[in-house]
């Protein structure tokens, strides 16, 4: 008896494979993407977090000095008072600035409000108190100096 055969079968298998290599690189890309937004976005919220908490800066840097010198108890103990003397005196100049800066927000808020028309000024006003909360921070709280120090040399 004769075999029959399909024709559509008669040679190897020829199959395109470009579109599983363009969907492997879309995918790398994407992860790419996703991946280093990620990372932006985690590396500014961490320094927002360090310059919005002063105090986070000193253990950082004690951590750091300490591990790189080779520091024993006496020393890290003389370089901690060092770093809280600097960081009051530091908070005292962030104070100063902090007001004067606040000064020029607000009058850059009032000037380009009596620029823009009256039915778009709350919606400037918004705009602004949303960007002055995202990347003006707060003023450092005010610290309280251990009895018995020495006020820190300016």
């Amino acid at each position: 008896m004769a075999t029959m055969t399909n024709p559509t079968n008669a040679g190897p298998a020829t199959r395109r494979t470009w579109p599983i290599w363009a969907m492997t690189i879309a995918v790398f890309l994407s992860g790419l993407v996703v991946g280093s937004g990620t990372t932006i976005f985690i590396l500014h919220q961490q320094r927002l977090r360090m310059f919005r908490d002063p105090e986070a800066i000193n253990q950082k840097l004690l951590a750091e000095v300490e591990e790189e010198f080779k520091l024993d108890a006496t020393q890290l103990a003389a370089v901690e008072i060092v770093l809280k003397r600097r960081q009051e005196a530091f908070e005292r100049t962030r104070t100063e600035i902090h007001s004067r800066v606040e000064a020029e927000f607000a009058l850059l808020e009032s000037q380009v409000a009596e620029v823009l028309p009256a039915d778009q000024r709350p919606r400037w006003h918004t705009y602004f108190k949303e960007f002055r909360s995202q990347w003006m921070p707060p003023p450092p709280p005010p610290t309280v100096s251990t009895a018995g120090e020495s006020p820190p040399a300016s």
